[in-house]
C-alpha cells in the first residue's frame, strides 16, 4: 500500500547567505586566476551551477564546497565566511608553522645550552665540596 504523500513545508529562507557565499566564491576563484569553466573542470561541478552559486541563486552541498576549496586552495572558512584572521591558503599556514617550528627549535637549543651549563656548574660545585671535606 503506497504511503500518502506528506506535505512539505516551504524551505526556510536563507536570506543573504547564498549571495554572500557566491561573492566569496567569485573572489576566491578570481584570486586563483581561474575562469568558471576551469574551476568547473577541476571540481566536476558544472559551470552553469557554478555561475548560479556565484550569483547567489543556489548554495552547493558541503561536499561540493569542500571540492571547491581544494581546487581554489583555500580553507572552507574562507568560502563560508569565517572571521578574518583565518589562514587563506595552505602556503600561509605552512609558512606560519615553519616560523613557529623555527622558534621552538631555537628555544629548545637555548634550554639545552642552559641545561648543559647547569650540569657543568653542578659538577664543579660537587668537586669543590669534595675538596673541602
Amino acid at each position: 500500500m503506497p504511503r500518502p504523500k506528506q506535505k512539505r513545508g516551504k524551505a526556510p529562507s536563507l536570506g543573504a547567505l547564498p549571495t554572500a557565499f557566491g561573492q566569496r566564491l567569485r573572489q576566491a576563484r578570481r584570486a586563483a586566476g581561474l575562469s568558471q569553466q576551469a574551476l568547473a573542470e577541476r571540481t566536476g561541478y558544472d559551470q552553469v551551477s557554478l555561475s548560479r552559486a556565484e550569483a547567489g541563486n543556489i548554495t552547493p552541498r558541503l561536499s561540493t564546497i569542500l571540492r571547491l576549496c581544494q581546487a581554489l586552495e583555500v580553507e572552507a572558512g574562507i568560502l563560508l565566511g569565517a572571521p578574518s584572521g583565518a589562514h587563506t591558503t595552505l602556503e600561509a599556514a605552512n609558512a606560519e608553522f615553519a616560523s613557529l617550528w623555527k622558534a621552538v627549535s631555537a628555544a629548545q637549543q637555548s634550554v639545552v645550552a642552559i641545561h648543559d651549563r647547569l650540569a657543568a656548574l653542578e659538577h664543579d660545585l660537587y668537586k669543590r665540596r669534595r675538596e673541602t671535606v
